[in-house]
């Protein structure tokens, strides 16, 4: 599995940690544990997995981060059913689950280890100045972000919900392709069912707002996370920014009065945009945008703005009125695509 440790620490039931060696494990404190690891990548064997049950392996490791499902009782939210289902899940866009190690103390999760880090993580790099990241290395990442979402809702059987889709959940490999990981909130959603009701899901900024007031998270509830995650792609933003405390309700009216206004440009990351691009923004309009070749790439602000605006439609207030991941997916790659339904309608409809 390799030498190269870290720990995540959080929170469920006390304690949620995740090691980072080779894959990447989340523990699971819990009252009472069986024995015995469950294996899903033919690679692995017990003998590998071995180390684990030394104490010291642990405490050795060094803090790499931190996040967490939320405070409760693992065992009532997750059965070993729904292990064995997204054990099975293989899909290039998800991250996968290679093994569930069960201690006397613990469950692991053992996931496929993505060496670029989380999208949260790449982000922060480019507010610092540290690397860059291009609309072309963006657009892979949601249209990677949207497929995997997209396998969850309608290729698995039963369809499965993310529950805490946001950007340190979105992990990238060596070629910066999203792998959507974390499935400590995932959940199955029987056919015929289209709803869930729990008492915990979601990270702050990026719940759907009918979750604080209902406890359901539906199919729509992750396309809402899905939208902020794609806001966060285009403006550079976290939802919890200092920026957004002089915006009420935050990034999303923020960014729909952006769109609603024809101001898209205010909201792009400034990092995307040449220098005769920010002067545009600066001067408070566009309109020159298209007469002016010392713009940015004319072609990559027009899919930015595009972008923002399917960001829009899947924050929508009322969750009917957000599109499907299958939507999405022809509304981030017009003309690449067979459409589902035309991509200008699903724009009009928002």
């Amino acid at each position: 599995i390799g030498a190269a440790l870290g720990v995540l620490a959080g929170s469920v039931s006390g304690v949620l940690v995740g090691i980072i060696a080779r894959a990447g494990i989340i523990i699971y404190k819990r009252a009472r544990a069986k024995n015995g690891p469950i294996i899903f990548f033919h690679k692995l064997t017990p003998k590998m997995l071995a180390f684990l049950d030394s104490p010291e392996s642990f405490q050795q490791m060094p803090l790499l981060g931190a996040g967490g499902a939320g405070k409760g009782s693992f065992g009532k939210r997750h059965t070993l059913a729904e292990m064995e289902t997204l054990g099975k899940i293989r899909h290039v866009n998800l991250a996968w689950l290679y093994a569930y190690i069960l201690k006397p103390d613990a469950h692991l999760l053992l996931y496929q280890y993505m060496p670029r880090g989380s999208l949260q993580d790449v982000l922060a790099r480019v507010r610092d100045g540290a690397m860059e990241l291009e609309w072309s290395a963006r657009q892979r990442i949601a249209t990677g972000m949207v497929r995997g979402l997209k396998y969850l809702h309608f290729d698995c059987s039963p369809k499965i919900l993310h529950r805490d889709l946001k950007t340190s959940n979105i992990l990238l490999d060596e070629e910066l392709e999203a792998h959507l990981g974390d499935f400590g909130l995932a959940k199955a959603l029987p056919d015929g069912m289209t709803h869930v009701t729990t008492q915990v899901a979601g990270t702050i900024g990026y719940i759907a707002p009918e979750y604080h007031q209902t406890c359901k998270f539906t199919v729509s509830s992750d396309v809402y996370s899905m939208g902020i995650v794609l806001g966060v792609l285009i403006s550079g933003r976290e939802p919890t920014d200092e920026f957004f405390k002089d915006f009420p309700g935050g990034i999303v009216p923020w960014m729909c009065y952006l769109v609603q206004s024809g101001q898209e440009l205010k909201g792009i990351d400034p990092t995307l945009l040449k220098p005769a691009a920010r002067a545009g923004e600066e001067g408070g309009g566009d309109d020159t945008l298209g007469q002016n070749p010392a713009f940015a790439n004319l072609d990559e602000i027009t899919e930015m703005k595009r972008a923002m605006r399917i960001a829009c439609l899947c924050t929508k207030l009322n969750p009917q009125d957000r599109p499907s991941t299958k939507d999405v997916l022809v509304m981030l790659n017009p003309g690449k695509l067979e459409n589902v339904r035309p991509m200008e309608e699903l724009l009009r409809d928002g």
